[in-house]
């Protein structure tokens, strides 16, 4: 029986609306920080993935359309993600190339999320205050816990790269299908703890999220050990008793057990999924170098600084050894010593427990072993979750207990306005491309891509004569700057040779040598070289002015082909090059066959290089050459 009187009722009926309409002025104020970030460009494997990839762009939401963009990944299974690529193709369909509406849809995916996340909090808050003995379970109280957290979950700066980075809906949808995963568990967990048999399926539904959501990207594989974490820490099987406490704790334990036998049996099987070729740095480096990386990211959810924040961190020195440089070892030994006392205090101090188990769990995919790069914000999208809710319960335990609840009330609101200023900010860096570039050299000025993007973003001055000579000149002190931070970096030599070539001279020797170099001996990846260069390169040939010497241009694109690191798409794309170079510069018909040939090998399943080389031989009068490639398996198969 219900001991609450009527005005019980009314009273947290009335607190409840509160937190719901403070809620939608939270989502309010996120849309309205965002918007004018919605007007910015596609950017970095944005072009890749959408920009220049002809299968995700459909033109209409058939289902044969449809299932073409489903199909559009450019990695194979298990790399694919495919429901992601779904809903680039409902963008395109919907609104052609332009960028606002794939970002106003991350953007409402944002809002959804966060929505999702203080439906979710709200639910957990309620029950470990529920189970710790502090608040009635049908008190608004928890909500405004979850609510603040929420807040600065969805207002924080850290997320800017991720919403306004359009391919990073991947991590959007991820995060999305975990939390629904976490909800269903603690609304089922519930429900057992009522002993109504409903909770049984909502518990099972609640893993089913994990290959959901790995549909958009694998991280969200993490949810059984998320929720493990969760049970381990703020729950703890409490509330639970006989054959419901014995079904969670046996669900939760097989859940996270069979999946990392089975993930560990894949890796044995697949072992090129931990291959390091293409990479500056090995396996040893790399977890060497996330220890230091994990203490960057979490100084950022605590006090996200706008000269820390950035999308490139390839200015983030790799760790050689254990003291070089020398917070490695004190990184890694704090690692290991907060993870140990999280451990051993789990049930004295619960939230700290979770937030820092949740964290590193969140991370255990692209911050381990896998030859991701070092740095990248987005990667916290999900994690940060747990310690800004832990961070959240100070204000509210002081807006519960103390008798200063108005200066405690104001402090809270205080926080999440400040983070949306900041978030405004970077949204303002976001809003064009322009002063996306500009903002990332200044705050990086040691990231050679962030030098790079600078000097090509100098380069679209020069058709201005009176902006020439300067663009060109500083175009070159940024390009020479970007290869010289990096001996593995090849796009600051392209830039070299370029702004040579627009000054109309021929490109300095050392350059060109230094650059042949590279490409032959530097593990070559996207990471390092925009394979589109080449493109560029050729294209440059085609035209009425300034050009390499032949032996020079040979060099540059047989130094790669020699390269056996080459990625097979980029081989395809320079031999490509040459097939252009050879037909319409060199006026060599026969090797432009040739290498359209060679194109047609390194790209099987890529019908644009078949299509040119059968039309090649066609104006050649090659007819039966052009039939034959036609009526070939492999042909008939990229048709």
């Amino acid at each position: 029986m219900n001991d609450q009187m009527p005005g019980d009722h009314r009273a947290s009926a009335g607190r409840a609306r509160w937190v719901r309409l403070a809620w939608l002025a939270v989502a309010l104020i996120a849309v309205v920080a965002y918007w004018p970030g919605l007007g910015g460009d596609f950017w970095f494997d944005d072009n890749a993935n959408i920009v220049r990839n002809a299968a995700v762009k459909i033109q209409s939401l058939r289902v044969s359309d449809l299932l073409q963009a489903w199909d559009s990944s450019l990695d194979p299974f298990p790399r694919s993600r495919p429901l992601a690529m779904l809903t680039f193709g409902v963008n395109h369909a919907v609104g052609g190339l332009d960028p606002f509406g794939f970002k106003l849809t991350n953007l409402l995916l944002h809002v959804v999320t966060g929505t999702l996340l203080f439906v979710t909090l709200s639910a957990m808050a309620t029950q470990y205050l529920s189970l710790e003995g502090r608040g009635r379970a049908d008190s608004a109280s928890p909500q405004w816990w979850a609510l603040f957290a929420a807040a600065l979950w969805l207002l924080h700066p850290l997320q800017v790269s991720t919403v306004l980075y359009v391919v990073q809906r991947m991590t959007i949808l991820a995060t999305l299908a975990v939390l629904l995963g976490i909800y269903l568990y603690l609304l089922g967990r519930q429900r057992l703890v009522e002993r109504r048999r409903s909770g049984y399926l909502l518990v099972i539904a609640a893993f089913a999220c994990a290959p959901l959501g790995a549909l958009a990207k694998e991280t969200s594989l993490l949810l059984p050990l998320l929720l493990l974490v969760l049970e381990a820490t703020l729950l703890r099987l409490r509330g639970l008793a006989g054959v419901p406490r014995r079904f969670v704790g046996g669900i939760l334990l097989i859940a996270a057990v069979v999946p990392t036998v089975a993930a560990m049996a894949y890796l044995a099987a697949h072992p090129d999924l931990l291959n390091f070729t293409g990479r500056s740095f090995g396996l040893e480096e790399r977890l060497l170098t996330q220890a230091r990386v994990l203490w960057f990211y979490l100084g950022l959810v605590v006090i996200p600084d706008s000269a820390l924040l950035g999308f490139y961190h390839d200015d983030f020195q790799a760790s050689a050894g254990w003291l070089t440089p020398w917070t490695t070892l004190p990184a890694v030994l704090g690692l290991l010593g907060v993870v140990l006392a999280a451990l051993v205090v789990r049930r004295r101090f619960p939230l700290f427990s979770f937030a820092v188990l949740f964290f590193l769990a969140g991370h255990l995919l692209e911050s381990t072993v896998f030859p991701l790069e070092l740095v990248f914000e987005h990667r916290n999208y999900l994690p940060s979750i747990a310690p800004l809710f832990a961070l959240a319960y100070i204000p509210y335990s002081l807006c519960v207990s103390s008798r200063s609840r108005c200066v405690a009330a104001s402090v809270s609101a205080l926080v999440p306005l400040v983070l949306v200023l900041v978030t405004a900010g970077r949204v303002a860096d976001w809003s064009n491309l322009g002063n996306l570039i500009t903002t990332e050299v200044e705050r990086h000025p040691e990231s050679p891509r962030a030098n790079y993007h600078y000097g090509q973003l100098l380069m679209s001055t020069v058709q201005d004569p009176e902006l020439k000579t300067a663009a060109l000149d500083l175009a070159d002190e940024h390009f020479r700057k970007a290869a010289e931070l990096s001996g593995n970096h090849l796009d600051g030599l392209f830039g070299l040779v370029l702004t040579d070539l627009t000054r109309g001279h021929s490109p300095d020797p050392v350059t060109i040598a230094e650059l042949k170099d590279r490409l032959s001996r530097v593990p070559l990846s996207p990471l390092n070289v925009n394979f589109n260069q080449f493109v560029v390169l050729a294209r440059w040939h085609l035209e009425p002015r300034a050009k390499l010497a032949p032996e020079d241009f040979l060099g540059i694109f047989n130094a790669a082909l020699d390269n056996p690191t080459l990625p097979s798409v980029a081989r395809a794309s320079i031999l490509n090059g040459l097939r252009v170079y050879s037909l319409k510069v060199l006026g060599d018909p026969r090797e432009a066959i040739r290498y359209g040939e060679l194109a047609m090998a390194a790209a099987p399943s890529d019908w644009d290089y078949v299509e040119v080389y059968v039309r090649m031989v066609e104006e050649l009068g090659e007819e039966e050459r052009a039939r034959k490639v036609l009526d070939s398996p492999r042909v008939r198969r990229a048709q």
